[in-house]
């Protein structure tokens, strides 16, 4: 037998003798968040012996305690719609924050009920397994500890807490840097609506008609929870920062028991999902777990220095806002080669911009209440959930009433907040004449991704005359369009936009609306085009800023994404002028050394991040204009 734990940052295993076992499971669950306390429910449901082990007091997670608990994305329909039915009735007349209290209560009876054996203030130190077969867990409770056997283990902890304990591939954050998405503090405030700031926030309750009760989030920054001081250095400042924002209008009640971490570690498993795969429908559905539903938006303002996958669907075809379904395969809730281990909520084997689109609260209900129905099933298979057959899994969940009725799994502007005769599904043209139409307007997303899936070969020619025209509204859109498809006719056209530089946004999302000019730079670095180099160079000198269009959008604006803590305008335009000329340089050894002293001269005494931010070194708008450096010092150093 082997024992695996996690010592000084990394995994250490020895052989051992089969422990006395102090209780033996059929299923075992570490975490009761929002994927943990459904994956023990519906393995409960099964009849299935499960224990639920949960290190902090309370059962649900970031949902309960972290405040963050209102419904965006995700698809509808599972056990937590009876939570959250029951969770109303029973706390409306009791607590003015029903969706946390009132949950909390009512989710600790549905465990008990279910017969699930609950143990709080618990933790998992170390795992157990016969070769690459997990066979049991060495928990700690109150500096007591004890060995339990089980068939199945769900990792549900969100951050890999299992999954770091075991030689298995991990990663996190974007490839290039390993940047997580951003963390928040959430705190509940008292506010006059008529007032409000214009932070994000879900309303929890209701003080008369103008007066609510508000569960309050911002992006805080960029942090590694696997660093003890560091998170907690964040976590102080992050609390702290919320009294910047309060006012007359505000009356700050608490602050979230646990802190609004994004993103943990994510890893290798049976099947891997990608954005590349997701955009292009290429992940296989033949042995389906689940789909998820969402936008696709890790959240920050560094676009520049993501994945040009991200950078093309989000910010060069603008997007941001279309919502996709995302089909999750067996395979990604299994890490590749292990047996009786699965994983919940939302640590799934994906990279980093998928993982932003199935961390919706609903979809890690429906993760956690699949996995727990698979991990139950696969008992009886040899502890494989690979080996138990999709038609009984799907059979299951379809009696439960878990799958939606049958409906169109298309691209679509629109989230369940909207009504739904105001969905716009997306279909995908080749057809000229409505890519021309579309071209012709401040809406050409679904043209544009269209010219990018069809491609140059086969729509090249045909954008490519449209450009011919006179009409500049046309002609500039041809050059993003012919840029997506890596088409070098686009190239004048680039040239001539990033000359005309303006405050020309295209407005097909409800925010996050992207800046053509911006578009046409980050192209010509996609592309290495060196005779773009005089065109770019300018951007980086100080007397730039003094453009009348770096000052025109500084009032907060929602469907631009333009906020009080950052010069968005000239942060965009730099930061993807940074990155293109890193990246020409790279391409062009011969200007090389041109491009690099006029980047160091741009960026060596820190100036422009005053230029683009005032916030502190730890706000996540800081640690973005700071990346500016970090990059040119990574790639040209």
């Amino acid at each position: 037998m082997n024992y695996y734990t996690r010592k000084d940052g990394a995994v250490r295993e020895a052989d051992c003798e089969t422990p006395a076992w102090r209780g033996s499971y059929d299923v075992i669950v570490a975490g009761g968040g929002s994927g943990g306390v459904y994956a023990a429910l519906a393995a409960a449901r099964e009849g299935k012996r499960v224990l639920l082990l949960e290190k902090s007091r309370w059962c649900g997670g970031q949902h309960v305690q972290g405040l963050v608990n209102g419904y965006y994305y995700g698809v509808r329909g599972g056990l937590y719609t009876q939570t959250d039915k029951q969770a109303q009735a029973e706390a409306t007349d009791i607590f003015y924050d029903t969706t946390s209290d009132g949950k909390r209560i009512v989710i600790a009876g549905q465990l008990k009920k279910s017969g699930v054996e609950v143990r709080t203030l618990f933790l998992v130190t170390a795992v157990y397994t016969q070769g690459k077969t997990v066979c049991g867990v060495r928990v700690l409770l109150h500096r007591q500890e004890a060995d339990l056997s089980c068939k199945m283990l769900i990792d549900a902890a969100s951050d890999g807490h299992i999954l770091r304990m075991l030689p298995i591939k991990l990663t996190m954050g974007r490839s290039r840097d390993g940047e997580p998405q951003p963390f928040s503090s959430v705190r509940s405030v008292y506010l006059d609506q008529m007032k409000y700031d214009g932070g994000l926030s879900v309303t929890v309750g209701d003080m008369g008609s103008r007066y609510k009760l508000f569960h309050e989030y911002r992006d805080n920054g960029y942090i590694c929870q696997y660093d003890a001081e560091a998170l907690t250095r964040a976590i102080l400042r992050a609390h702290a920062s919320h009294l910047k924002f309060m006012g007359e209008q505000s009356r700050f009640l608490f602050l979230s028991p646990i802190i609004g971490l994004r993103e943990g570690v994510l890893y290798e498993g049976e099947d891997y999902l990608t954005l590349d795969d997701v955009l292009h429908s290429r992940v296989r559905t033949d042995n389906l777990l689940l789909w998820c539903f969402s936008d696709v938006d890790k959240h920050g303002s560094g676009i520049a220095f993501d994945d040009e996958i991200y950078q093309n669907w989000f910010a060069c075809s603008n997007m941001s806002t279309c919502t996709v379904y995302i089909p999750v395969p067996v395979g990604a809730v299994v890490p590749k080669g292990w047996k009786g281990l699965t994983t919940a909520g939302r640590c799934i084997s994906s990279d980093t911009y998928v993982n932003s689109a199935i961390r919706m609260n609903t979809d890690c209900f429906r993760i956690g209440e699949a996995v727990g129905t698979l991990s139950a099933l696969a008992t009886g298979y040899g502890q494989d959930p690979m080996a138990v057959p999709g038609g009984l899994l799907r059979s299951k969940l379809i009696g439960y009433g878990f799958f939606d009725e049958p409906h169109t799994y298309e691209p679509s502007f629109w989230n369940p907040g909207m009504r739904p005769e105001d969905r716009k599904f997306v279909s995908w043209t080749t057809d000229p004449a409505e890519l021309r139409k579309a071209l012709s307007t401040d809406c050409p997303a679904v043209a544009l991704w269209s010219c990018y899936l069809a491609g140059k070969e086969r729509l090249g020619d045909a954008v490519y005359e449209m450009s011919w025209s006179g009409d500049e509204m046309l002609r500039r859109n041809v050059g993003i369009a012919l840029g997506l498809m890596r088409d070098e006719r686009a190239l004048p056209i680039l040239h001539e936009i990033i000359r005309d530089r303006n405050t020309f946004y295209y407005m097909d999302c409800r925010r996050s609306n992207q800046m053509r000019s911006v578009i046409a730079i980050c192209f010509c670095g996609q592309m290495r085009d060196g005779s773009a180099v005089d065109e770019l160079l300018p951007i980086l000198r100080p007397e730039e800023f003094e453009r009348p269009m770096y000052h025109e959008l500084l009032t907060p604006d929602y469907k631009r994404t333009i906020t009080k803590e950052q010069n968005s305008v000239y942060f965009q335009h730099m930061s993807h002028t940074v990155v293109a000329l890193t990246k020409i340089a790279l391409a062009h050894p011969e200007r090389r050394d041109e491009i690099r002293n006029a980047l160091y001269a741009a960026l060596d005494d820190g100036a422009y991040i005053r230029r683009m931010t005032d916030t502190p070194e730890w706000n996540a708008f800081y640690s973005a204009a700071k990346s500016c450096q970090d990059y040119v010092n990574e790639n040209l150093g």
